[in-house]
């Protein structure tokens, strides 16, 4: 049996989902899935070239009583990560590059998708990350959502 902190983000999400819709009674949430697209002339998955994606899009977002809502859903084991300071995370990219010029995956990431929920909030909306359905429901509650 696979322990919480070894699960994969997928049954998370599923989780999540059920739950916003279940308790919220919300017909619009959307798991957000942008990897690109399959190419059959080049046989392989190519990442879409379109302007106006953007990197570190939140895994779920929804619309509740005009509240725009994302979420972005970490495994528990790598919420520490995931949350540090902006300057660490920026810090620590540097660093790869410096071990690796192609290196950094995991820390451009992490600012991509932290860059992400604070423009989210910027413009009025609720944004966050969250390991489990029960701490969506205590992040939403803060909000006076009624779970």
């Amino acid at each position: 049996m696979t322990r919480l902190t070894e699960a994969k983000e997928d049954p998370i999400e599923l989780s999540i989902l059920q739950r916003v819709n279940f308790k919220l009674r919300i017909k619009a949430v959307w798991k957000n899935d942008i990897k690109g697209y399959y190419s059959k002339a080049a046989g392989k998955y190519l990442k879409n070239k379109n302007p106006y994606i953007r990197t570190g899009i939140s895994d779920i977002s929804f619309l509740y009583k005009w509240q725009f809502v994302c979420i972005e859903v970490k495994r528990p084991s790598e919420m520490k990560h995931f949350m540090k300071p902006m300057a660490e995370l920026r810090l620590g990219l540097a660093k790869a590059i410096m071990l690796n010029p192609k290196g950094g995956e995991r820390w451009k990431h992490a600012i991509d998708q932290q860059i992400f929920l604070r423009d989210i909030r910027e413009g009025g909306g609720i944004a966050f990350f969250a390991c489990s359905a029960d701490m969506v429901k205590d992040k939403l509650m803060l909000q006076w959502f009624k779970f």
